[in-house]
């Protein structure tokens, strides 16, 4: 048989093994490998000792490029013969040293030598071996759906443990292990069970074994991985199975079966149990005594148990997801603690991911001392120590020595600390947050004194059932601090000198401009201690020594000025702290608390300021017999949460006497109490009050009436000078004169006073009507009966008194003379006969014959035409 030239040439199949095709062509030729495989221009190794030559055991491991162009001359291409080895898995689910062509089988759990293999698959395929099924990974048969098998059912030997007889022809499907004979190994006889005669595990359709291994296969099949947890943080496969093998481990080490229940099946536990009970020499794929999983698990059934329970924790959303469900395979924390650090879970696997360490991290977060729960930020989305070390030696400069008071009271858990040592020991976790800071240097760099205490804080803390949520509220926090630096250095503050904080005579005065008294020293030395804890951020025990607060008495006084703060005095004191802070070229806010929305979600232990109703406390801490107790008790709330609110929003105090507003100088707020701006316009425009007569009434002086007048924008006016009210004249013009209406209306309707409309009216020169008379009102009533009168009466129904002059005539009728219906009618007879000429005139004629000695009085023809009218309308 010449080189290169075959009688028969045989196709390999999809996915098939290099040695495999070997053994199936050699088997068609009805020739041993050690004739085929010069002809492919391949030379076999016939001593396992020899290493000096690069001769492999196995071929499918890796050909040279002169190797694969010999055999190519075959008429199989290059790459599709690489793709027959698994160097085509190199770097992603095995790791070859190319030099010597060994799989590394401490990496990937990469497989030296052996295979395992679906029965059916043989029987279907002719004895042909797919590469897949050399890999580590592999487990299951996706086409057959069931588990690989690991033995020859007669033999007990593991399939392909060693290369192929190369003096022998193949035989395809049929164990080549070699027989022992007298206790030795046969170099000629071998086993030849047919391999389709093993049994093997049927698995369904949606068996987690099954749906674990399609995954596998997808990945393996992949380039990177961006979903699962890998999800915004894609991974390349070589690393996302190293994470693989990370949790699998982990799953093998289980202390317990009943670990893994929740993630693998119970027929795939059962069958496990039986592998676990094999003795290491018993079997094949009996499991090693120790570091199980350190390299390729012997048994299809251990490494799907393994898988399946690792493929479930990679497949979640998230880490924190996934780090729960890792938890389940540790053993009892209380066993377990103490043995965990963030350094011995890095001993877990090799080249692993930044988001399996993550899960890592919060799995056993829970198990950490606190100060390294802080430290790699386990209670983040994404656990690890990601601060960079210059943001972390900057974020001191922005956190005070006493931890934000509104954070602190949301923090404060239900372990009876006091907020003025909660609240030093929480800035300091503050500073562990992805640093490798200490409890000294934590102390030094936030001037706190007592480490000691922080440390024993911090321990109560994190044996409170909240801690979880408190460390998780600090990591947000710092990383919002990292970010966006709070906008005051407390650092600076903290060594600023405070000796002249709040001088004694700019305490007199904002003491008189709040309208308090200031006291002797006590009371300013508490107002310096105030303003000392909001401009530094320090506890007041670190103030200079003439205003220091060190002492239960002490604090409980300063707790008392908190209490009975002002929000005149507040604002007075912040504008002292202002101009503190510009002096020393500091241009800051005087406090600051970080956002509420980076605790969204998060269900806090302590209680919210922003929940105390802020009018209700006023009126609580307002009452004679009120105590700061007694007002925490009635808003469900604690004392140092009503401090807090009462020193961010002081109440208004109560209404002064007169008396006591003498005693303080503090006239002009008294007054603005009792007269407020719409009562003082009130009576000055409305009843047109002097300034004289509102400053008797209250027994206030003109000064501080005419003071308060200009500070509420009233325009006062001047003895004789212009009304501050605007009049238009052809408005007032037609209102009075067209419209007849009364000065008294008209200056109602302004919301003047009729004396001031009058002056007004003359200075616009609307003509006036004189004054006395009947109403006005009347008047206008006799001229609207008028329009509806038939035109004899409308001539006489004009102005005052018409209805009158009408009923007199009416009633002069029947009288004979003048001078009789005047004594009847009870009139003086010079007015009847004014009034009936006044009727003569309005109409044009004689209304009556005047009665001479012949004949009575009689009416005219118009007389009697009036007459009627009156009758009939009126």
């Amino acid at each position: 048989m010449s080189r290169r030239t075959l009688p028969i040439r045989l196709a390999p199949l999809p996915g098939e093994a290099l040695d495999s095709w070997f053994e199936a062509t050699a088997h068609r030729l009805h020739t041993p490998l050690t004739h085929l495989l010069p002809q492919l221009g391949l030379s076999p190794r016939r001593s396992r000792s020899n290493r000096t030559v690069d001769i492999p055991i196995n071929w499918t491991v890796l050909l040279r490029p002169a190797e694969a162009d010999a055999v190519a001359a075959t008429g199989t291409a290059p790459d599709r013969l690489a793709a027959m080895t698994l160097e085509q898995y190199n770097h992603r689910a095995v790791e070859i040293d190319t030099a010597t062509r060994q799989v590394m089988r401490q990496v990937l759990w990469g497989r030296a030598r052996g295979s395992r293999f679906c029965p059916d698959c043989l029987r279907d395929n002719g004895g042909r071996w797919p590469l897949s099924w050399r890999l580590g990974w592999t487990f299951a048969c996706t086409t057959h759906q069931r588990l690989l098998a690991d033995l020859c059912p007669h033999c007990g030997h593991i399939p392909r443990q060693s290369s192929h007889p190369v003096h022998v022809i193949p035989q395809q499907g049929l164990c080549a292990a070699p027989l022992a004979t007298n206790g030795r190994r046969s170099t000629s006889a071998r086993c030849h069970t047919p391999l389709t005669d093993a049994e093997s595990r049927h698995l369904g359709p949606d068996h987690p074994a099954l749906l674990a291994q399609l995954a596998l296969d997808e990945i393996i099949a992949s380039v990177t991985i961006g979903s699962g947890i890998y999800t915004g943080r894609p991974q390349p496969v070589r690393t996302v199975l190293a994470d693989m093998h990370s949790v699998a481990v982990r799953a093998l080490n289980a202390p317990s079966l009943s670990n893994l229940v929740s993630f693998v099946p119970a027929d795939l536990l059962d069958a496990y149990e039986g592998v676990r009970a094999l003795k290491p020499g018993q079997s094949a794929i009996a499991n090693p005594p120790k570091r199980l999983g350190f390299m390729t698990p012997p048994s299809a059934i251990t490494t799907a148990v393994s898988l399946t329970a690792a493929v479930r924790v990679l497949a979640t959303n998230d880490v924190q997801d996934a780090a729960e469900t890792l938890r389940q395979f540790f053993p009892a924390a209380r066993k377990f603690h103490g043995q965990l650090s963030p350094t011995s879970i890095d001993r877990w696997g090799h080249a692993c991911s930044p988001v399996i360490k993550a899960v890592r991290l919060a799995a056993v977060g829970p198990l950490l001392r606190p100060t390294d729960q802080l430290r790699y930020r386990v209670a983040s989305p994404f656990p690890g120590q990601h601060t960079s070390t210059d943001r972390v030696s900057e974020r001191y400069r922005f956190v005070p020595t006493m931890f934000w008071p509104t954070w602190s009271l949301l923090l404060q858990p239900g372990t009876g600390l006091l907020p003025r040592v909660m609240r030093p020991a929480l800035s300091a976790a503050l500073l562990f947050v992805g640093s490798r800071l200490e409890y000294a240097e934590a102390a030094r760099l936030l001037a706190d004194r007592d480490r000691s205490n922080a440390r024993h804080i911090i321990q109560q803390v994190f044996n409170d059932p909240q801690w979880r949520t408190i460390s998780t509220a600090l990591v947000r926090l710092a990383d919002h601090l990292d970010a966006h630096p709070a906008p005051i250095d407390y650092q600076r503050r903290r060594k600023l000198d405070y000796t002249d904080l709040l001088p004694r005579e700019v305490w007199d005065t904002i003491s008189r401009n709040a309208g308090i008294l200031p006291g002797r020293q006590v009371r300013s030395k508490l107002a310096r201690a105030f303003l000392f804890e909001r401009l530094s951020g320090m506890p007041t025990d670190l103030a200079p020594t003439h205003f220091r607060t060190n002492t239960a008495p002490e604090r409980s006084l300063l707790a008392g000025f908190i209490a009975d703060l002002t929000p005149d005095l507040a604002a007075e004191l912040d504008l002292v702290a202002q101009d503190f802070l510009r002096s020393h070229g500091i241009a800051e806010p005087t406090t600051w608390q970080p956002p509420k929305n980076l605790l969204a979600g998060l269900v806090l232990p302590g209680t919210d300021p922003d929940a105390v109703e802020v009018k209700h406390l006023h009126e609580l801490v307002r009452r004679p017999d009120a105590s700061v107790g007694r007002v925490a008790q009635a808003l469900g709330t604690t004392i140092e949460t009503v401090r807090h609110v009462l020193s961010e929003q002081p109440a208004p105090p109560l209404p002064k006497t007169l008396a006591q507003a003498r005693a303080t100088g503090d006239m002009r707020r008294w007054a603005r109490t009792v007269l407020p701006k719409e009562e003082f316009a009130r009576l000055y425009h409305d009843q047109q009050l002097s300034l004289r007569k509102i400053a008797d009434k209250y027994g206030i002086g003109l000064k501080v009436i005419t003071a308060l007048g200009r500070e509420y924008g009233i325009v006062t006016r001047q003895f004789g000078g212009p009304i501050p009210i605007s009049v238009d004249r052809d408005w007032l013009h037609y209102q009075y004169v067209v419209q007849q209406r009364t000065l008294g209306q008209i200056a109602a309707e302004l919301g003047m006073s009729d004396t001031n409309l009058l002056r007004r009216a003359r200075q616009l020169g609307i003509p006036l009507r004189s004054s006395g008379g009947p109403s006005h009102a009347s008047a206008l009533t006799v001229r609207a009966q008028a329009k509806a009168a038939p035109p004899i009466l409308r001539k006489v129904l004009t102005g005052t008194g018409a209805h009158e002059r009408l009923r007199r005539f009416a009633a002069a009728a029947d009288y004979r003379s003048m001078q009789v219906a005047a004594h009847e009618l009870d009139v003086c007879s010079s007015a009847l006969v004014l009034q009936i000429n006044r009727l003569e005139r309005e109409l044009g004629g004689p209304l009556f014959h005047r009665a001479n000695r012949k004949r009575p009085m009689a009416l005219t023809p118009l007389g009697e035409c009036l007459l009627a009218a009156i009758h009939q309308h009126l």
